[in-house]
This record gives C-alpha cells, structure tokens and sequence, in this order.
C-alpha cells in the first residue's frame, strides 16, 4: 500500500513539474527571453499590415495597437527595439521611439 501511495504521489509532483513547463511556453509566443526573437512574435503582427511582417500600419494604428499592449508587452517591445539588430525591424522600432 505504501508503494502505490509513493507512486501515485510520484506522478501527481510529475503532472505539476510538466504543467510548469508546459506554461513557460507561452513566454516563447512572446519571443522567450532573446529580445530579437520579441520583434518577430506574434505580438508584434500587430503592427503590420500583412503577415510576411513588411509593411507597417498608419501612425495611428501603431498608436492604438501599442496602447492595447500589457505593460509587460510594452516592455519587451521597447528591450527589443533597443538590442534590434535587423534592419527590417528598424522601421517598427523608430516608430515606436517616435510615439
């Protein structure tokens, strides 16, 4: 009896390690912790017109689209735009400075 109720308790401390895990994933829907794997997410379609990432919407959208953002979003955005070294997103990330 004793070992089945360490093998149940086993795999109950399994089944919460793995839903760890498995919710650290959504920080990579964000671009994980690699600022210009930010600029690439899905966060950042937001900004564009089209989903190859090529053409950036009005001022006004880009507005809007950044107020909608969490703080937390802002912030990865703006750590992003600092470390960018892609020049396809040095269009996106002047706009944000001039917003």
């Amino acid at each position: 009896m004793k070992i089945l109720l360490a093998a149940s308790m086993a795999l109950m401390m399994a089944g919460a390690s793995f839903a760890q895990e498995t919710s650290s994933t959504s920080a990579s829907d964000r671009g994980g912790s690699d600022p210009a794997n930010y600029l690439n997410s899905p966060s950042v379609h937001q900004f564009y017109t089209d989903d190859s990432m090529t053409t950036l919407r009005s001022k006004e959208e880009i507005k809007a689209a950044w107020e909608a953002m969490s703080e937390e979003d802002q912030a990865s955005l703006s750590t992003a735009c600092e470390a960018n070294t892609d020049p396809n997103r040095d269009e996106l990330c002047l706009s944000m400075r001039t917003n």
